[in-house]
């Protein structure tokens, strides 16, 4: 299946195979991965990659507004073969119970040395497929979430516009 997806990111981070490494979810977990798991994760539409990535920012770290340091929305083109979707009729997402999913504390569980229920779910997903789309817990968004370490030879992540950035 066809996906065009967009992720927010650093400058510093912007060379297209940092932008698709799941580097820094590796090192720092995210809610569908723990420590140790490439993930990249995306959104559908390019504002809300940029809205997930200044919420976290502001959350995470208490900046303010003013604080956020420049970041760059950046598209990508994936085709994958096994995406579990996890923003289907309401009657599936109720018996997963998506609003436990996607308001847990995953980083205060990781940090008593715990793996949250998402985290576990998704570590089943990178072993037996290779993504997830998921709602986003902004403006009733959509979410790609990738484990790149899991691709299918079929399966492919392509930069748009990658000669255009640095590398």
């Amino acid at each position: 299946m066809g996906w065009f997806f967009f992720r927010s990111v650093s400058p510093q981070y912007a060379r297209p195979i940092d932008i698709v490494s799941g580097e820094g979810s590796y090192r720092a977990g995210g809610r569908w991965n723990a420590p140790g798991i490439y993930t990249i994760y995306g959104s559908i539409e390019p504002g809300l990659a940029v809205d997930e990535s200044f919420n976290f920012l502001l959350r995470h770290f208490g900046w303010q507004n003013r604080d956020i340091p420049p970041r760059m929305a950046v598209g990508i083109r994936a085709s994958l073969q096994a995406v579990l979707d996890l923003t289907g009729p309401p009657g599936v997402l109720r018996s997963l119970n998506m609003d436990e999913l996607l308001s847990e504390d995953w980083r205060k569980m990781n940090a008593e040395g715990k793996e949250s229920r998402s985290q576990a779910l998704g570590r089943v997903v990178g072993e037996q497929g290779e993504g997830i789309l998921t709602p986003s817990r902004i403006r009733g968004g959509k979410n790609l979430v990738i484990y790149p370490r899991s691709l299918r030879p079929e399966s492919r992540i392509q930069v748009l516009g990658e000669g255009d950035l640095p590398t």
